[in-house]
């Protein structure tokens, strides 16, 4: 079981870049979230979203901040969904957000604190 959901296409945006991703029945944070109807957990998609901003944007950073989020619909196991994360300007602000072929799931931003 991996935490990881399995990333299927990436490609650039203005200012950003845009990944599709399935995730599996697998997926580790299902295991008891919640066994007749499995969901996944706010947690996970947050760490999702902190590790596509460090492996697309060269950004050093100490911490990062959640500064607004929104969890509008539960994502599922067995479906795609894209993820969507910009740079907010030139500050160290990202907005970011997850959805499916219909509807937005997951909305939000995130700020990054400088190494010093």
């Amino acid at each position: 079981m991996s935490g990881e959901p399995e990333y299927l296409e990436q490609s650039h945006t203005t200012g950003g870049f845009r990944t599709e991703f399935y995730i599996p029945d697998t997926l580790c944070y299902l295991a008891g979230h919640f066994p007749d109807a499995p969901l996944v957990p706010a947690f996970a998609q947050i760490q999702w979203v902190i590790e596509s901003l460090r492996l697309h944007f060269d950004e050093p950073c100490r911490s990062w901040s959640i500064e607004r989020v929104k969890f509008v619909a539960p994502l599922f196991p067995s479906r795609t969904y894209q993820m969507e994360i910009a740079r907010d300007g030139a500050t160290p602000r990202f907005q970011f957000r997850i959805s499916d072929a219909t509807n937005v799931c997951t909305t939000g931003s995130l700020r990054t604190s400088p190494q010093n």
